[in-house]
């Protein structure tokens, strides 16, 4: 299925797999990378909190998502802790 050759790029991949997560680890020290402008403190979203979200809205009556409010808050948020 895979080429003879393949085993051979193993440890390239490791030793990749070794220096990204080093610099992820760095940029987390740091609170989180640098993206538009502020800092993102995590990568995405746990799927829980996106559920209990999504219930909330759902919940609300309202019929109106508020997320792009909500997102401009969390944005001044973090750029109000932005060291750097």
């Amino acid at each position: 299925m895979f080429p003879t050759s393949t085993g051979l790029w193993a440890p390239l991949w490791v030793g990749e797999r070794a220096v990204t997560s080093w610099i992820a680890l760095g940029a987390r020290a740091r609170g989180g990378v640098r993206y538009a402008g502020i800092r993102l403190p995590r990568a995405a979203t746990a799927s829980r909190v996106l559920r209990r979200r999504h219930a909330l809205v759902r919940t609300s009556g309202s019929g109106r998502d508020n997320s792009a409010s909500s997102a401009s808050t969390r944005r001044a948020k973090l750029s109000s802790t932005d060291s750097g």
